[in-house]
């Protein structure tokens, strides 16, 4: 019925709409549904996601009032999507625009903080100075009426710290320019450098058998693949509220295994886009950041672990060794020859 629907008319019926894809995206996510064929077919979900976008402009101009939940709501449902440049991410702009321009109350913190890490998301690393300064005031605003009576979860507060990393790292240094000559700047500067300080300040790294296992397989192999490396388990980045499932720091290497949250919906190796905001932002603060997908790694730690034939562990061995570079490779050859 979806796709016999041509536009969407009323707020009640994009509302719906944008329910529908949210329901469609958690099962795409199922466990069960990861292997299997999808319980609808994707076209259908592609046409009800580009019914949406072409919608919101409408919707947002009929019923202002709701706009900000609903610029919300749609920029979070994209960003389950892997990035594709067919997806016209202007329209999430002139709604934008327009709250900016005509907004005269302060947005709710956690809404302005989950909006501009999702549209910041969504538009990496292709990061204007119309869509940054627009964000930075909505969120340097939200920030600056920030008092000890309003409890901001750490979730939000990892999300305004992603955003201010993602202008730092991403933007041209103009822009970054003009983002710190802004009347807010200080007061979001200061919450990011304090909010880093704080342990919880992080998005969560959800556990699962696929990674447990593939980790656990993973610390038993490294000792002699890399002998004398030191590694840090399931920690943020520093100066960051990324969790990865292992960091070296000497190598600048950083391993996650991927899970659902990294995942785009109806792709099997494909990102979303807050874990390609991830990627992009840890890389350019110098990270190297390698994804260890179970499908590809299982059964190379396997070897390692358990042995095997020469040939196929030697490749095992020197697949693993690739994620630190040929330093590390040629390292790892005279230690283990000096054994």
């Amino acid at each position: 019925r979806a796709v016999s629907v041509s536009t969407l008319r009323r707020g009640e019926d994009f509302d719906n709409a944008v329910a529908i894809l949210v329901q469609w995206t958690e099962w795409l996510h199922e466990p069960d549904s990861l292997d299997g064929p999808p319980p609808f077919p994707l076209e259908t979900l592609v046409r009800l996601a580009q019914m949406v976008l072409e919608s919101l402009p409408n919707i947002l101009a009929k019923e202002p009032e709701a706009a900000r939940n609903r610029l919300l709501t749609a920029s979070r449902t994209f960003a389950a999507f892997e990035a594709d440049e067919s997806i016209p991410l202007k329209v999430f702009k002139q709604g934008l625009r327009v709250e900016v321009n005509e907004g005269v109350h302060v947005w709710q913190p956690a809404l302005a903080a989950e909006l501009a890490f999702t549209l910041t998301a969504l538009e990496a690393p292709r990061l204007t100075l119309d869509l940054v300064t627009w964000l930075w005031k909505i969120v340097g605003s939200a920030v600056t009426s920030l008092d000890e009576a309003t409890n901001l979860l750490d979730q939000h507060a990892a999300q305004i710290c992603a955003f201010v990393l993602a202008t730092r790292h991403l933007c041209s240094p103009s822009i970054q320019a003009a983002l710190r000559l802004a009347d807010d700047a200080p007061v979001l500067e200061a919450f990011v450098a304090q909010s880093l300080r704080k342990a919880n300040v992080c998005f969560e790294l959800p556990s699962d058998a696929a990674s447990d296992g593939l980790l656990a397989q993973l610390r038993l192999a490294l000792p002699d693949v890399l002998p004398g490396k030191a590694w840090q388990g399931s920690r943020a980045v520093p100066a960051t509220p990324y969790i990865v499932d292992m960091v070296f720091p000497e190598q600048q290497v950083l391993l996650v295994v991927p899970r659902v949250v990294h995942k785009a919906v109806g792709s099997s190796n494909g990102l979303s886009a807050p874990a390609r905001l991830m990627e992009q932002t840890l890389t350019a603060m110098g990270w190297q950041l390698h994804w260890l997908r179970p499908e590809s790694w299982t059964s190379r730690l396997e070897l390692l672990v358990g042995g095997g034939k020469d040939g196929k562990k030697e490749e095992a061995t020197q697949a693993l060794l690739g994620l630190f570079g040929a330093n590390s490779a040629a390292e790892a050859t005279v230690a283990n020859q000096a054994r």
